[in-house]
């Protein structure tokens, strides 16, 4: 049975709330201590005018270097889907092949390798997400509306579910192309996690663009479905623009589709956590104020990426909370780049604790930007996965190579030493004060 809760008024909630954390910023800067029940603002306005290069030693006490172990069977040149199991166990896959997804021990060891790319029984057609059952070790693997359950134990397929019967199919569209029959789903996926538990995952109607937080039980039978309010389209796509699920502080957090708010899952409801401001800066938050008025916002218009502001939310992108700061990247619109001087893909930090917004700064002669390392003197850090007190960024053996001979980590030249071209990538593991 489906339990619907309607939020009919999320809308009034965001700007209440958005006018309580102002009130919380005039009286709360002075604390020491970071207020994790005080709602925090991520105000991009402010923040896009101001740099940082900040520094690792500020969060992190120390730092450790680990190859990715590299056999000929084994090859992931640049990692893909990833996911961490507690202490113990890593999921990798290709970022081109997705051949299969490859285990590996958190030292670096290769393990085994868990199913495999298809349209076999058993198989999947790509990799967007993977959680974790630990009572039964089972990995649960997402590529598209349709979850597998692998066998940690012996790598091999146990059953599957489609997310698609959780919803009314009537709105799908059936194209063809090159003579073959192909179904244009409505009900667009956003991502999944296990947690406490049970299962949870994120969805959005593209006719009606509302969107959906589903919390199920471990054989996948609806618990308690959140119906949030209505979104806007996707940039460049007639699509809804889904929200993404993550875990912080124990509890389920929604960034929702809109980008404006991050929500946490509390007793079956959502209760505002996270604040975006873009100011005057037009984004996919001010989008359906003016998208029935405005030709620009028609559905067929593309691409809407060089005119609007929007948080970068995917699977696979980079939204990470820990006690001491927030971090993410998010895309700038073309004219206020270039009135600015600044990159269209920025990535940005938010201090918990001074509760300001600022641009990481990029190295004149870097292609990417991060904390500056001044533990190990190493190259600059920029984490892509949040486990307990640790931060974990992959590098692949080339890139890892060449920083190496720039900066002066005496740890990162005594591994470059090990690699070649054709190495798998090095994991750089940061342990948070």
């Amino acid at each position: 049975m489906y339990y619907i809760i309607k939020l009919a008024g999320i809308n009034m909630v965001k700007h209440i709330s958005i006018i309580f954390v102002f009130i919380i910023l005039l009286g709360g800067c002075n604390s020491r201590q970071v207020d994790e029940s005080a709602m925090h603002c991520i105000d991009f306005q402010d923040g896009s005018r101001q740099f940082v290069e900040p520094t690792l030693s500020k969060y992190v006490s120390a730092l450790k270097y680990t190859p990715i172990e590299t056999r000929d069977s084994v090859l992931l040149g640049e990692i893909g889907a990833h996911f961490f199991a507690d202490d113990s166990l890593m999921f990798f896959v290709s970022g081109q092949m997705q051949r299969c997804i490859h285990l590996f021990s958190r030292d670096g060891k290769y393990i085994k390798d868990i199913g495999a790319k298809g349209n076999g029984p058993g198989e999947y057609i790509a990799v967007r997400t993977m959680s974790i059952i630990p009572d039964i070790n089972v990995l649960m693997v997402e590529g598209g509306w349709n979850i597998l359950y692998y066998s940690i134990n012996n790598g091999k397929c146990i059953s599957k579910c489609n997310l698609h019967s959780f919803f009314d199919t009537s709105k799908d569209v059936v194209k063809y192309f090159k003579g073959k029959e192909h179904i244009s789903h409505n009900m667009h996926f956003g991502n999944f996690i296990h947690h406490n538990n049970s299962i949870y995952a994120t969805a959005g109607d593209n006719t009606t663009l509302d969107q959906f937080v589903i919390k199920m039980n471990n054989d996948f039978s609806v618990d308690t479905i959140v119906t949030m309010r209505q979104t806007t389209l996707g940039v460049g796509m007639p699509k809804v623009a889904v929200s993404q699920l993550y875990t912080y502080n124990n509890n389920i957090h929604i960034i929702h589709g809109l980008n404006d708010t991050v929500y946490t899952w509390t007793n079956d409801k959502l209760h505002p956590h996270i604040a975006f401001d873009y100011g005057n800066i037009l984004s996919l938050a001010t989008m359906p104020q003016i998208r029935k008025t405005h030709p620009f916002f028609s559905p067929n218009t593309r691409p809407l990426s060089t005119k609007v502001a929007s948080l970068i939310t995917s699977s696979n992108d980079i939204f990470l909370e820990t006690d001491y700061f927030i971090i993410g990247t998010i895309f700038l619109p073309k004219d206020y780049v270039i009135e600015n001087d600044l990159r269209p893909q920025s990535h940005f930090i938010y201090d918990k604790l001074t509760r300001t917004t600022k641009l990481l700064k990029y190295p004149e002669d870097d292609y990417f930007a991060g904390f500056t390392n001044d533990i190990d003197g190493g190259m600059p850090f920029w984490p892509t996965k949040h486990i307990g007190n640790k931060l974990y960024q992959f590098v692949d053996a080339g890139t890892f190579i060449e920083m190496s001979e720039k900066y002066n980590s005496p740890r990162m030249k005594e591994i470059a030493a090990t690699l070649t071209e054709n190495s798998n990538p090095v994991m750089i593991e940061a342990t948070l004060k």
